[in-house]
């Protein structure tokens, strides 16, 4: 599935993403993050599961574009 994050919060750990067919939020723990670095605005590869507490939640991460980012003198500036 493909989606965009909608919010994450670094300091807890969490955040949410909204899938691109329908507009159901999935929400996304860090362990899940596949070592991907994310911020609200990046679109993203999913892949959407149940469990007992939440019905939507993602997994295997993979970030396809990171909007709202522009490179100056080779670093990452918001």
């Amino acid at each position: 599935m493909y989606g965009v994050v909608t919010k994450y919060y670094r300091d807890k750990g969490y955040g949410y993403i909204q899938n691109d067919l329908d507009g159901t939020i999935y929400f996304l723990h860090e362990k899940n993050l596949n070592d991907e670095y994310i911020e609200a605005g990046y679109r993203v590869y999913f892949k959407g599961f149940k469990t007992n507490k939440k019905k939507y939640n993602a997994a295997v991460l993979f970030v396809i574009e990171a909007y709202g980012k522009e490179r100056k003198n080779g670093k990452t500036h918001k």
